[in-house]
């Protein structure tokens, strides 16, 4: 199920994402692009743990 979330968050997400991982940081966005070489990136447990804490501050925060 798709999370309408307003632009504030996305780019708040974004910076996030981008803290973390080089790959993101790089690509410059979080969008689709219907490529699975760009659609699919690696990243490492760690940097995805730290960006679901720090998400999951934020929409705690947000509320």
């Amino acid at each position: 199920m798709a999370v309408v979330i307003n632009k504030v968050i996305e780019k708040q997400l974004l910076k996030i994402a981008k803290r973390y991982s080089v790959t993101v940081e790089q690509r410059g966005d979080l969008k689709a692009r219907g490529n699975d070489g760009e659609d699919f990136i690696d990243i490492s447990v760690w940097g995805l743990e730290q960006m679901l804490q720090q998400a999951y501050k934020l929409g705690r925060e947000a509320k």
